[in-house]
């Protein structure tokens, strides 16, 4: 039998934990084997790195024929993954979250649809599909985590954990429905750290602990190495204890303990009479009396798995062959690229519409920012040859764009946090997808914004005075320097991995950056040193810039002597140009490669 998932040595360091030493593992094609652990065992860092999350530090491991090193993007086209924690958007439906998984797996539109829609009704959430994610109950993230894993009908799967935090009843559901994958013929790997779960569903076990496998055999077999069964009886007053005694001596191996009405007696481990079948792996029957026990979930049987060599593993050998040569490979990737970068933009954008405070700081505060310094400061604020409120504008735009730029890192964070950005990792997509689609989402939120503050500054005064094109020049001058803040936020995010560190970031650098400029007041009469930094800053020179295409420049004011607002378009040009060069590739490499520890 062809294995499907086969370890060697692995090792793994975080620091000087080390998680994983010399691990070996194999799984069979079509079976199920139980990885047995503590927490803090290994069980999730053997996970991580067999699903491409994580690379070893020494080691082998292929999954699917594939090396997890070498080969990941091979990799991740034949498993599914449902992790410690239901990693699902909770502000997405779950027909949305299901159909987003399939277009990254790129299915295309309409047949991601239709996976979407068949497997809400496989696992029982039909009636739910058009609900968002967080109005589901735990059972039900699980389940719809479990049907991401399934989205492209891959033959192995990665659980982990798949039950930690449910209810009894919760977790005896979601049995039901990993049985019927079991009966599918998918192949299995499941971490767990309870050994009756691991009875329940895995044809094998294997304990780890400290990062090594110690014992493997089936839960008849563990059970037995580790002192045999017991059976214990408590007998109504009204029983005979002489009558219930003469009954286990029959059974038991040993002695039988008597206390009052009690008894306890030890039993021979793998007899007919006392477990389900004889010691030892024997899948087929075990799994045989399980689907008798509780009834399925799902309304219909799971549909078996594809054969490695059926129909679909064919085109995917096909489909290599023709990478490796070369032909159309790079065009194939630019657009997977760009639709995978799409849909991460409509998946944000998305939460967007359905997050409220997310729309009232990216479209209220401008609109409440503008009228408070318009009306309360600024019949109290001169700007010599100029109205205030004209000069205002230019400012407020540059100054709510910069610290808009904070969304994208705390999105990112969140993301992190919620196991979202693991789940996107070991999909078949784009690398870059999830931190460039969530770039590209929020410029479309800063669009809004913009749209927002213009119409707002033209009903308290402000207009336009050099045209239309140098107008469209300013907006788009404006919307650059945030997409590049945007991926210094980005980087940021990924590397604290806290949504309130992002936030304190923004009260700690990007709060005295905007004041110590001309956003807000001309920066003419601030002391030397406090002048020079301003004129230096780039946060000053996009005000300049803007203002200066705008037609919206103070005729009285002085004429600037520091160089980067004599040029401000082209030194704001050169820190955009700058700021993406480093920090783009920073964010993508960190995204990549960063994943939560387990």
């Amino acid at each position: 039998m062809r294995t499907m998932v086969e370890a060697r040595g692995l090792v793994k360091t975080y620091g000087t934990v080390r998680a994983l030493d010399g691990l070996d593992l194999s799984v069979a094609e079509g079976s199920v084997v139980g990885l047995l652990g503590p927490n803090g065992a290994g069980k999730t860092t053997a996970v991580s790195i067999l699903t491409t999350l994580a690379t070893p530090d020494a080691g082998t491991a292929t999954v699917a024929g594939a090396d997890v090193v070498s080969e990941p993007a091979r990799v991740r086209e034949r498993i599914g993954v449902a992790g410690q924690y239901a990693a699902v958007d909770e502000h997405l439906t779950g027909f949305e979250n299901l159909e987003m998984i399939g277009r990254l797996h790129h299915l295309g539109r309409r047949r991601a649809a239709g996976r979407a829609r068949e497997l809400l009704e496989l696992f029982d959430l039909d009636a739910a599909a058009d609900r968002p994610a967080k109005t589901y109950s735990g059972g039900m993230r699980r389940r719809l985590d479990l049907a991401g894993a399934l989205v492209a009908d891959v033959p192995v799967l990665f659980l982990d954990e798949p039950t930690t935090g449910l209810d009894p009843r919760s977790r005896t559901e979601l049995w039901a429905v990993i049985r019927e994958l079991v009966d599918s013929g998918r192949t299995l790997l499941l971490t767990t750290q309870y050994l009756e779960e691991a009875d329940q569903l895995a044809d094998d076990i294997v304990v780890i602990d400290h990062g090594r496998a110690i014992a493997r055999g089936s839960a008849d077999e563990l059970k037995s190495a580790v002192g045999g069964e017991r059976i214990e009886l408590t007998l109504a007053p009204e029983t005979g204890v002489d009558a219930a005694r003469g009954v286990l001596t029959g059974f038991s191996t040993g002695d039988v303990h008597v206390d009052e009405h009690s008894l306890a007696a030890p039993i021979a481990g793998g007899g007919p009479n006392t477990h389900r079948g004889a010691a030892g792996p024997r899948p087929r029957r075990r799994r045989a009396a399980r689907r008798r026990a509780p009834p399925p979930l799902s309304r219909r049987r799971i549909p078996r798995t594809h054969r490695p060599s059926g129909r679909r593993h064919r085109h995917v050998r096909r489909r290599h062959r023709h990478q490796r040569s070369g032909a159309g490979c790079l065009m194939q990737q630019l657009n997977f690229a760009l639709a995978d970068g799409l849909t991460i933009v409509r998946r944000n954008i998305i939460r967007i519409r359905r997050v409220p405070e997310l729309a009232v700081g990216a479209l209220v505060q401008p609109l409440v920012m503008i009228l408070m310094f318009a009306y309360v400061f600024g019949g109290s604020i001169a700007v010599p040859g100029a109205s205030y409120r004209e000069f205002l504008i230019g400012g407020i735009f540059a100054l709510i764009l910069t610290f808009g730029s904070t969304f994208t890192g705390a999105g990112l964070a969140q993301d992190m946090q919620a196991g979202v950005i693991d789940r996107f990792r070991v999909l078949p997509m784009s690398r870059s997808a999830v931190v460039v689609g969530r770039v590209l989402s929020d410029v479309v939120l800063d669009g809004a914004s913009l749209l927002v503050m213009a119409i707002t500054g033209l009903v308290v005064g402000w207009r336009i005075h050099d045209g239309i094109a140098n107008a469209a020049l300013a907006f788009g001058l404006l919307l650059l320097f945030a997409f590049a803040l945007s991926w210094i936020m980005a980087y940021i995010g990924l590397v604290v991995r806290s949504v309130e560190v992002v936030n304190n970031a923004s009260l700690i650098v990007i709060f005295p950056m905007t004041f110590i400029a001309n956003t807000l007041v001309p920066s003419d009469n601030l002391p030397t040193v406090l002048r020079t930094i301003a004129e230096w800053n780039p946060i000053s020179t996009v005000t300049h810039a803007a203002r200066d295409l705008f037609g919206n420049m103070p005729v009285a004011a002085p004429e600037p002597s520091a160089w980067p607002m004599q040029h401000a378009e082209l030194y704001t040009l050169g820190w955009i140009v700058a700021i993406i060069a480093v920090f783009a590739p920073l964010a993508i490499h960190r995204s990549r490669s960063a994943h939560r520890r387990g």
